[in-house]
């Protein structure tokens, strides 16, 4: 085997062990970083979606009680308003207007 044709790739091999390597990061720790961002925005799209759920149930327990409210307005109504009739004049002024 005189014309061996992996010795040239051999001593470029052995040469290139003394060449240093380059300063980027390794692949772990490159494909790492892109997690942790990933992540993070998947985190925070999360908490973005429990804030509006929140404002979506208080909306609609204020609606379903503005309809109960209305509903029940006849009930409770007679309890709350109380018209200041003719006959008792109590707390009543009586005002002229000239013209």
């Amino acid at each position: 085997m005189e014309n061996d044709q992996a010795e040239r790739l051999r001593e470029k091999t052995k040469s290139m062990e003394n060449v240093k390597t380059s300063s980027l990061p390794s692949r772990s720790d490159l494909h790492g970083k892109k997690r942790e961002k990933r992540k993070k925005k998947e985190q925070t799209e999360k908490d973005k979606n429990k804030s509006s759920f929140i404002v979506t149930r208080l909306l609609l327990v204020a609606f379903i009680l503005l309809v109960v409210l209305t509903v029940t307005y006849q009930f409770w109504s007679q309890n709350i308003y109380v018209p200041v009739h003719s006959e008792d004049n109590k707390g009543v002024k009586q005002v002229k207007i000239e013209h």
